[in-house]
Formats: C-alpha cells, structure tokens, sequence
C-alpha cells in the first residue's frame, strides 16, 4: 500500500464512524453502512481534483450529504404494489408533504392514488431549484429535524428553517397552478393533473 492509500484508510477509520452515524439520521440505519462505502469510494475518486479550501472532513461530510439526497430521490420514486395480500402487505409509506397525502389506504383503488399522488409531487419537486428540492427531501421525505438539515446542508438552524419554509410556500404553489385536490368518495384527498389552460372541471 502506498502513501497517498494508506493516508487515505487512516482518513476512512478515523472518519468513517461520525459518517456512517451521520448518514443513519438521514437515511436511516438500514441504508447507512452501504451508503458509507459509497461515500469513502466517491471522496477516493474525487480526491485528486479536491481543492484545498475547506476541511477534509467538510468535503467528506458535503459529499456525504449529496450522497444521502441522491438515496433518498432514489428511494422516493420506488414503485409501490398495487395490491396487499395477507402474506405481502404493503407498508405504510411516510408522505412528502406534511399533512397532504392520503389517509391510510386499505384497498387497491386507495394504494393506486396515493401513488399517483405521491408521483405527481415528486414531478414537482424535481421543478424546483436546487436548493429547495434538497430541503423538501430531507425534511419532508425523511422528517428530519431543523437542526439535522441544518448540519447538512452546512448553513445555520436559522437559515433551514427559512430555506424549508419557502421551499414548502414554492412547492405549494406549484401544485396550485399544476393539479387539482379534491375529496374521493372515501373523503380521501387526491389530485388530478390540471389540462393546460384550464381546470378539469
């Protein structure tokens, strides 16, 4: 092993651990050791280019933030069962938007709107600029905590929380202008995409 490699498994062990507890908060304990590997394999690769002007664990820690994104608008577009049978029911999914999606569906008719729903939304916040999206996926898709954002996104509590708060108002008014919420016959919220120049109804 040579020099700069074994610089860089000193780096791994004295820094893998925070990282692998950091990614455990966003995306979960499940996903995080994987997602650590993967994160130590990007810094490897990256590292010839690195600039030198910020902290080596700063730039581990942006990219492990990237990464944990990356994961999460990943697992935010995996396919859901339509139907539940006894033997392979269909978990609960957490909702995007804070009090926007359905209630707990218990049919196939329900589970096909909330994903619809749930597809409909994240076409949205893929619209949004960057630096919304990244809030709207860390704090609503996995309902981490201001302060959590905050660490990972590199700003001030202050600064999330304004950040989660307008990107929230954007989203909002994306699905205004986009599609049309109304009560099923289940009392059910669900949405349907709006014709373009005009309501549905």
């Amino acid at each position: 092993m040579n020099g700069p490699d074994r610089e860089f498994r000193a780096l791994y062990e004295e820094l893998a651990p925070g990282i692998r507890r950091y990614l455990s908060r966003l995306v979960g304990a499940a996903e995080a050791e994987d997602l650590t590997q993967e994160v130590f394999a990007r810094a490897h690769r990256a590292l010839p280019t690195r600039r030198g002007d910020s902290l080596v664990s700063t730039w581990l820690y942006r990219i492990a933030t990237n990464a944990a994104i990356d994961r999460l608008r990943a697992a935010s577009r995996h396919e859901v069962p339509v139907a539940a049978t006894a033997e392979s029911p269909v978990e609960e999914e957490h909702e995007l938007v804070s009090g926007g999606g359905a209630c707990e569906a218990q049919d196939a008719d329900s589970h096909v709107i909330r994903k619809e729903m749930r597809h409909c939304i994240l076409d949205l916040v893929d619209r949004l600029p960057p630096a919304y999206r990244e809030v709207i996926l860390l704090g609503e898709l996995r309902d981490s905590r201001d302060q959590e954002i905050a660490d990972a996104l590199g700003i001030t509590l202050e600064a999330a929380k304004m950040r989660l708060h307008r990107a929230r108002a954007e989203l909002r008014k994306l699905l205004g202008a986009s599609c049309e919420l109304y009560r099923d016959e289940r009392n059910e919220l669900a949405c349907d995409r709006k014709p373009p120049g005009g309501s549905r109804r």
